[in-house]
């Protein structure tokens, strides 16, 4: 008798009612936050869900990944939040993860799902991932556990390059896996329209006072910006752009010789283009256009290589003008609020060209100023010296150009083998599904590496690691 088929028995529906039994006379008696602890029970719970049923708890993570913050706030309705009660909250996608590899892995030992030399590979790239990613995480913050919390919410769902080839190794699969996204997204789009038409709720408003969120800033400023159910502005602006990117692009996924996406998803796109003008994100625009140029070119390996062209010269370019530009976003401004309506502080909001003076200022340094270019990094004195919001001028100055240009020849041969290993599939529906994935994950990084990174905000990195893992 399977797995299943036990939990099933009389004796299983004993200890399963015993179990609920103990979970409600705990959370009664508890003095603390009542639904802190109920999600403390969770957390125990989606390691033990993820391990048993691998495959629906990918389905799980990802949706609840949109959901998680929005359940986070809530926690000021019920009593006083401690930082117990967010770690609750918060480590509920990571043990889904976790989980979630243990149970593969398991199954593939078992023989019930297909291991070989791919997933071999997965687990090399993992393990170096985590490992690289611990160092940095560590230099950046100073102590273990912030590190490992960082590494957790960041590199942990790496997992996904090993998992998903082996839970959803079928195009089917990863297809009817982001139909059920896009529509468990929705309301994301649709709260983030509410909340840029009617400000943010009550409980909202008590859970920034905390000072538990750094979006407080918010709130001394007055520049109060949409976040729907997501942790900031930017993450709404990234998830709902990627959302669309999905939804505009997913016609040849639907049906063979479909160009064009069904009109159900073409309404969800225009809902998701709404979520992306509701953040006030501009520059996560950036995902949608470069997503889609990307994944067409993605097809065609002469456009590809035009691509890369013009986007590498593109950005080199940008860093060498970056001073001369930073110099007239004042003027470039001045003569955007000419032509728009006065008090009208959403349409302000949106134009706001000025603030790109802060991403320009580490270009403006990278053309200009010697003291960013060693072999091995600069002294912490010219490093604080130093502002940056781009993620390319911090590893310059932190590691040098010999382990950054390091990085990037090991990029530039993964990109290469991976393109060529795309072309070889003859199956067109694939090869777009193929081409999609690659684009959704360029457009992050590409975005990350115009306007601050995107990499490490969940739950972007989720989708990040999991197009990557398609």
């Amino acid at each position: 008798m399977d797995f299943m088929n036990q939990s099933r028995s009389p004796a299983g529906m004993i200890f399963a009612v015993i179990g609920m039994g103990y979970v409600l006379l705990s959370l009664l008696l508890s003095t603390g936050n009542q639904l802190g602890g109920f999600f403390g029970y969770l957390l125990g719970g989606s390691l033990l869900f993820g391990i048993w049923r691998p495959k629906a708890a990918v389905l799980l993570m990802l949706i609840i990944s949109g959901y998680i913050d929005w359940a986070k706030r809530l926690l000021v309705v019920a009593d006083r939040v401690t930082f117990t009660d967010l770690a609750f909250v918060l480590g509920l996608a990571p043990a889904l993860m976790a989980g979630i590899t243990i149970g593969a892995f398991f199954q593939a030992i078992q023989g019930r799902l297909a291991f070989g030399k791919n997933q071999l590979k997965a687990i090399l790239v993992i393990l170096v991932t985590l490992a690289v990613s611990l160092v940095i995480a560590r230099k950046e913050s100073g102590g273990v556990m912030a590190a490992l919390q960082e590494v957790a919410n960041t590199a942990g769902y790496s997992c996904f390059l090993f998992v998903i080839p082996l839970l959803y190794s079928k195009a089917e699969d990863q297809v009817k896996l982001i139909r059920w996204v896009l529509v468990a997204y929705l309301p994301i789009p649709i709260y983030g329209i509410y909340q840029a038409a009617f400000g943010l709720a009550d409980y909202e408003i008590e859970y920034l006072k905390t000072g538990m969120s750094i979006l407080i800033q918010q709130l001394i400023t007055g520049d109060v910006r949409p976040f729907s159910t997501l942790n900031s502005p930017t993450a709404l602006g990234a998830i709902c752009g990627i959302m669309a990117l999905w939804s505009f692009l997913s016609g040849p996924l639907t049906a063979k010789g479909r160009r064009f996406p069904h009109p159900v998803h073409f309404v969800l796109g225009i809902c998701y283009v709404g979520g992306l003008l509701a953040s006030t994100s501009r520059s996560d625009f950036f995902i949608l256009i470069f997503g889609t140029v990307m994944t067409l070119t993605l097809m065609n390996p002469l456009l590809l290589r035009l691509f890369y062209g013009f986007a590498i010269t593109g950005y080199i370019t940008l860093i060498l003008i970056s001073g001369w530009l930073q110099s007239r976003l004042a003027d470039i401004q001045i003569f955007i609020s000419t032509l728009l309506p006065p008090e009208f502080q959403f349409i302000e909001q949106l134009t706001r060209v000025q603030t790109f003076s802060d991403r320009l200022e580490g270009f403006r340094h990278l053309s200009s100023n010697s003291q960013v270019w060693s072999l091995f990094g600069v002294s912490d004195e010219v490093k604080e010296s130093i502002v940056s919001h781009d993620p390319l001028t911090p590893l310059v100055l932190g590691y040098g150009v010999v382990p950054v240009g390091f990085f990037i020849l090991i990029l530039g041969w993964l990109l290469i083998r991976t393109h060529r290993g795309m072309f070889l599939i003859k199956d067109r529906r694939e090869r777009w599904l193929a081409a999609l994935a690659l684009g959704t994950a360029g457009s992050v990084v590409a975005t990350s590496m115009l306007s601050g990174s995107r990499t490490s905000i969940f739950p972007i990195t989720v989708f990040l690691w999991l197009m990557l893992g398609f």
